[in-house]
């Protein structure tokens, strides 16, 4: 009927369900045919009908016709689905077992029931659990769209657990079977055809209900079935979020108000969708039920439970009966019937699909003005199916598929989203603004970057280090460093990015991730994360595990804040239970994450670190199920690091028969190690399996017997362990096992034999049977102990003492210093010391026996004697006796002490006392006594006590900086000062200086300042910022930081005060005079003259002195006081040229250095005219004659750089020997490329002294050359991948200024943040 008045020419789903207020896929559907409207919502569809009749001239049906078809549709559908399953109408017959199916039960697919066997195994054991105290209940439960219907239908349709007569109920708005009234009836009906009868009442209340369930359940039970009860969508039911279901709010007098900050029409009572019933489905479940009763549940949230539900005992209430429903991978779930989204209310929908999720219900009542109260409500009620938690511990919410965010964007149109997202964006900012403080809402910290477009918005955002710092505390380090690889990508496939752009940005990124990697790079204190739990901080706690240095420590910190988070929830289910199911599952990801790193079969491991997940997996199951852990014991079983005790530990809470069996034939296919493995995995699958045990010993002897000769030595250990695990079967098989011992010790003998018969030892064996004694000695003989300590009476153990005693002493040490033979003598002196023991023990009780019965024997004669004695004195007399005490406990027992009371106060998870642990001197061991303080403090309730040790305690940490992770240089922030200086950002870099702690730091930034705004030409700054360094330095300074302020007041012009400040031995006066020289040039000619004629005069005496040294370095820095570096004065000119003649000699050794400062000399054309032959010879020779090793990487670089030579500048940056000295040459290149301006350095101790007054005198050369801006910016992208960010900073000011800004204001950061953290 419908259809037939609508007009798609003239009407949009879009504009009627706007105009009316009714969701757009709410109209689609109604119109189509697929949903019949409830009778709530009859008005909304009324109207519907009069706006699609609207152009009709007059109306084609009567408002009463349309209410009828409504009513006939209703019923037609119910009808076709009850004749669906009209089996489950004829009267059951008593002898079959009973399947109830609900008419909400949607139709599945075998494809669908194949991919969930592993839950329907589950639900089937769960079903025929007949033991006492089994499970009566077990909830499902996923927030996500993951197949909760789907799995509950297909449970009871196909292959439905035999054994069980089956009642079952879906919960469906969109069926209208949401209410507790329809629960009644139809569970009602079930059970009356159940109980073969008809027309009985409906129960009434929770004992009439629990009386007709004990009913039914008696029956099942006369026939041998269980009872199961089956309910999906059990928070689906109107009464579950205690409230309205609707998108309004309510003021006191019950109306619903309209928005408070957003604009649009008032939500009246036509927008509310439905008022809940008071009464909840939840609260008719027995609790608890019948001995022979199950209960089945699904639920999307566990919290908050109808208040109606009893408070005490229920099992809705109890976590240990939640099992998580996982989603498939690969398989897109969206919940079915789609919900109305715009049922939360046109805000609280809006800001979801703009923010695409990230927001909690505290930031949503910020931010509509609704109270936190009903959005919760909302949130957990009905119309909650449009949502899904994003994460559980942040308590985030995200609409609920992608489906809904654009027909909820397509809903609101482009004024509101762009209302929207500016709304989210101001309040973003303000939490930006104040500096990413405690309590920043998620959302501004870690996803406000799907809200901006522009590229400088986005760079600032991913580049702010105090929100990266923010966020890596709350969130962890991977989350920060993932945003920044994600943007970093972005920057490099942006096609509309110039290359400077992308060289600023790309640098203050690798800035960015090195700082954040130095603040993090330090190990977490054992039970530091559990005592952020107790001091109610989960977030935190969550930040502080994953930011372990490695993936199993954050693996095992995670497990421990899980088992933390239970202890805290035990006694509740909701939220809580969400947190520590997530938490556990991260803790299997980060382990599986280090299983895929580490690869197969991966580096050796301790196991302490197992032993510990293994721990908390077994807390966890005892306080929340089995389900809780057992993502942890499934990750420990697939470990290939982990040890056979642990593999065989968590199979056997896993029952995983089958993956220990296919783990054990994998490795029975390797090497002698993989053997030794397969034969330990199979003494463990007899052991998880008994009935197994034949098969497990037939294969362990069949590896044996594959082993042949090629296996020298290395068969040792699988014939050994062979032995043991034989003899140790269920079935043992002690001869199997004595004959395989037999061949271990056979082997040995042989090896051994060969080794003290030969002459010489590396002849005597194979150089694999060498391998294994230099490397697995210790273990063999270990291996070949710990069998014969097996075989009891049957192993010889001075056999195997002779075997040890003969190997040569040569081999009994190992590679580290280690006793080889220790570990194997200590296992078979503890067997024979508990031998000993056992015999003493055993003599001493035989002893003892033996004078009881004595005693006996002799108290037995005495008391016939005395018996005897007085029937003869008294006969005929009635003897009077006097009463015996009675005694109230056996004799010779002493009264036991008092119990004591056990302490109440129990330990945070993970956390040790001092001297435990396998390593009781490691270096976080120095923490526990202060953790153990905080332990204490919190137990007794001083929580922010506690919180302050705590957070001490984590400031003290030392760092624990991996070798993959380079130290930053200690003076790279002064090369950023000179670097502003020089792009004449002098303003930005003195604000940055006032923030510095101690007038050293300032002084010293101050200086590189200084300088480099003289050496870009900026006078007065340049000025001003050198005498403010003079004035900050104190009296007594260090030379080094007084000739550094010289220099920067040379460069200013200011020579008088730059020469009487120089200070310290005559080498450090030398370099900084020279560098003084060399500052003043510019300014004074003539005072630089000055300066350097009484150094020249210096260096010339040396050389006349007959010194094998030749300064030839330091006459080159004196050239930079010239004006003209190739016309120097003649007394230097002179000097010049006699050190190049002795360097050019062909009998002068030059070093490399040297030689390649004069090959660039040469090339710059800066010789003097009469040993410019020589040193073209000396060159060429040099050339010819140079041999692959050891080169000055850093001038042949900036040599080749000079020439034009680009591919020579790499070739010679690899051929480097280190990382460092590659990025110094590439440095020095693109410095001399980029047109750089570089100062001979004024530290005479300075590593790069040389290369710079190299870089100085090229570019003073070179002057006027216009710079290859272009290959300068290649080669710092080649030093930003090398993680050799700060190499690149004197590029910055010529080939990307705009990093700059963002590296000053990181700097600035950084600093407030040490500074902080100090106070």
């Amino acid at each position: 009927m419908l259809q037939e008045v609508w007009s798609p020419e003239r009407l949009t789903y879009s504009g009627v369900a706007e105009e009316l207020g009714v969701s757009r896929s709410t109209l689609q559907s109604w119109i189509e045919g697929k949903t019949v409207p409830s009778p709530d919502r009859l008005r909304d569809f009324l109207a519907v009908v009069a706006r699609s009749q609207s152009g009709h001239s007059t109306p084609t049906y009567s408002d009463a016709e349309w209410e009828a078809a409504s009513r006939a549709a209703k019923e037609e559908a119910r009808s076709a689905q009850h004749g669906q399953i009209s089996v489950n109408r004829r009267r059951a017959d008593p002898s079959l077992r009973f399947i109830g199916l609900h008419r909400s039960a949607p139709d599945v697919s075998a494809t669908e029931v194949r991919v969930r066997a592993n839950e329907r195994t589950e639900m089937k054991a769960f079903a025929q659990d007949s033991r006492p105290g089994a499970p009566s209940y077990l909830c499902w439960h996923a927030d996500g769209p993951v197949g909760k219907t789907t799995l509950l239908a297909g449970y009871v349709r196909q292959k439905p657990p035999i054994g069980s007569d089956i009642l079952t109920f879906f919960v469906s708005a969109a069926h209208d079977t949401d209410t507790r009234a329809e629960f009644e009836n139809e569970i009602a009906d079930q059970i009356d055809r159940f109980l073969g009868r008809s027309g009985s009442p409906v129960p009434k209340g929770t004992r009439a209900w629990n009386a007709l369930f004990a009913e039914a359940a008696e029956k099942s039970a006369r026939h041998g079935r269980n009872l199961l009860l089956v309910v999906d969508g059990l928070d689906d039911d109107a009464a579950w979020s205690g409230d309205l279901a609707g998108s309004s709010q309510e003021d006191k007098s019950g109306a619903p108000k309209s928005r408070a900050r957003f604009g649009g029409d008032p939500e009246g009572p036509d927008r509310v969708v439905r008022r809940s019933a008071r009464e909840s489905i939840a609260a008719l479940l027995p609790s608890p039920p019948p001995p022979n009763m199950r209960v089945i549940v699904s639920l999307r949230r566990c919290a908050p439970v109808p208040h109606d539900v009893p408070e005490k005992r229920h099992p809705l209430r109890q976590s240990h009966h939640l099992r998580t429903l996982l989603p498939i991978a690969g398989v897109p779930r969206f919940r079915q019937p789609p919900p109305d989204a715009m049922a939360l209310g046109e805000p609280v929908a809006g800001l979801l699909a703009v923010a695409d999720g990230g927001l909690r219900i505290t930031d949503l009542a910020e931010l509509t003005g609704l109270s936190a109260d009903h959005l919760d409500r909302l949130v957990q009620g009905p119309t909650g199916r449009a949502l899904v938690t994003e994460d559980p511990v942040l308590g985030t919410y995200a609409l609920a598929d992608s489906r809904l965010v654009r027909a909820v964007r397509e809903d609101l149109g482009g004024a509101a989203v762009l209302r929207y997202t500016e709304e989210l964006l101001l309040w973003s900012r303000r939490w930006c603004a104040a500096g990413w403080p405690d309590g920043t809402p998620p959302y501004p910290l870690a996803h406000q970057l799907r809200l901006l477009s522009s590229t400088a918005e986005r760079t600032s955002y991913v580049l702010d280090l105090l929100r990266l710092r923010r966020l890596a505390r709350t969130a962890g380090p991977d989350i920060p460093l993932a945003q920044l690889d994600a943007f970093e990508k972005e920057i490099g496939a942006a096609a509309d990015v110039t290359s400077a752009d992308r060289l600023a940005a790309l640098t203050s990124l690798y800035g960015a991730r090195s700082l954040l990697r130095q603040a993090h790079d330090t190990y977490v204190p054992d039970g530091a994360p559990a005592l952020y739990v107790r001091l109610g901080d989960v977030e935190r706690a969550r930040g502080l595990a994953r930011s372990a240095p490695t993936a199993v420590d954050r693996a095992v910190h995670l497990a421990d804040t899980a088992v933390e988070l239970a202890y805290a929830g035990q006694h509740s289910v909701g939220q809580t239970h969400l947190n520590v199911d997530a938490l556990v599952r991260e803790a299997a990801e980060w382990l599986a994450r280090d299983r895929a790193h580490q690869g197969f079969p991966g580096p050796f491991r301790e196991p302490e670190r197992y032993v510990r997940l293994l721990c908390g997996a077994g807390t966890l199951a005892r306080l929340n199920g089995p389900g809780a852990a057992r993502p942890v014991f499934r990750a420990v079983l697939r470990d290939p690091a982990a040890g056979t005790a642990a593999i065989t530990e968590a199979a056997g809470k896993l029952d995983a028969v089958m993956t220990l069996h296919s783990r054990a034939e994998t490795l029975s296919a390797g090497d002698v190690r993989a053997l030794t493995a397969a034969v330990e995995l199979y003494g463990a699958l007899a052991q998880v399996a008994p009935y197994l045990g034949p098969y497990a010993g037939d294969r362990i002897e069949a590896i044996c017997e594959e082993l042949g000769d090629t296996e020298g030595l290395g068969a040792v250990g699988v014939l050994a362990t062979a032995a043991s695990v034989l003899a140790a079967l269920p079935a043992k098989r002690h001869r199997r096992a004595a004959e395989q011992l037999r061949k271990a010790r056979a082997r040995t003998h042989q090896a051994i034999k060969a080794l003290r018969d030969s002459d010489s030892p590396s002849d005597a064996l194979s150089e694999a049977d060498h391998a294994h004694l230099r490397r697995e000695l210790a273990g063999t003989l270990e291996r070949l102990a710990e069998a014969t300590v097996a075989m009891k009476a049957m192993g010889d153990h001075d056999g195997v003492r002779r075997q040890m005693e003969a190997i040569p002493e040569s081999q009994r040490v190992g590679i580290l210093g280690d006793p080889l033979l220790e570990r194997a003598q200590s296992i078979l002196d503890a067997a024979e010391n508990e031998k000993a023991r056992r015999a003493d023990e055993a003599a001493q009780e035989a002893v003892e026996k033996s004078e009881t019965e004595r005693k006996a024997k002799r108290r037995k004669a005495d008391a016939e004697r005395a018996a005897l004695h007085e029937a003869r004195m008294t006969r005929g007399v009635q003897a009077t006796r006097a009463p015996q005490p009675t005694r109230t406990e056996p004799e010779g027992t002493r009264a036991s002490s008092p119990s004591r009371r056990p302490d109440p106060h129990r330990r945070s998870t993970g956390l040790l006392r001092p001297g435990d642990g396998l390593y009781p001197d490691r270096p976080e061991q120095s923490l526990l006594p202060l953790l153990l303080e905080v332990d204490e403090e919190v137990g007794a309730g001083h929580l922010l006590r506690g919180r302050e040790l705590l957070e001490a305690a984590l400031r003290s940490r030392p760092a624990a900086q991996p070798a993959s992770t380079p130290d930053l240089p200690e003076g790279w922030t002064a090369e950023l000062c000179q670097a502003m200086g020089a792009a004449g950002s002098s303003d930005e870099a003195e604000a940055f200086v006032r923030h510095l702690p101690g007038t050293h730091a300032r002084a010293w930034h101050l200086a590189a300042l200084s300088l480099g705004c003289s050496l870009a030409g900026h006078d007065d700054p340049g000025t001003r910022h050198a005498r403010a360094a003079a004035r900050l330095l104190p009296t007594g300074a260090d030379p080094v930081l007084t000739n550094v302020v010289a220099q920067a007041l040379a460069h200013a012009g200011d020579g008088d005060t730059a020469t009487a400040m120089v200070a310290g031995d005559t080498a450090q006066r030398l370099q900084a005079l020279t560098a003084v020289a060399a500052g003043l040039v510019r300014h004074c000619p003539e005072a630089a003259a000055r300066v350097a004629e009484p150094l020249v005069e210096v260096l010339a005496r040396r050389m006349e002195t007959g010194t094998p040294r030749v300064p030839l370095p330091e006459l080159v820095a004196l050239l930079l006081a010239s004006p003209d570096v190739r016309n120097p004065a003649p007394r230097l000119s002179d000097t010049l040229g006699r050190a190049v003649l002795r360097v050019a000699a062909p009998s002068m050794a030059a070093p490399e250095r040297s030689m390649a400062v004069l090959a660039l000399l040469e090339r710059l054309r800066c010789l003097p005219d009469e040993a410019v032959n020589a040193a073209e010879s000396s060159v060429g020779r040099w050339r010819r004659a140079r041999q692959p090793g050891p080169q000055p990487s850093a001038e042949l670089a900036l040599l080749a750089a000079v020439n034009g030579d680009t591919a020579a500048v790499w070739r010679h940056a690899d051929a480097a020997r280190t990382p460092d000295d590659r990025a110094t040459a590439l440095g020095t290149a693109a410095a001399h490329l980029a047109g750089a301006q570089v100062a001979p350095t004024a530290d005479s101790g300075a590593h790069d002294r040389v290369i710079r007054t190299c870089l100085a005198l090229a570019r003073a050369v070179d002057h006027d050359s216009p710079p290859a801006e272009e290959t300068a910016r290649d080669i710092a992208l080649g030093l930003l991948q090398s993680d050799a960010w700060t190499r690149a900073i004197p590029l910055l000011p010529s080939c990307a200024p705009g990093a700059l800004g963002h590296l000053t204001a990181m700097a600035r950061d950084m600093t407030v943040l040490r500074r902080d953290s100090l106070m």
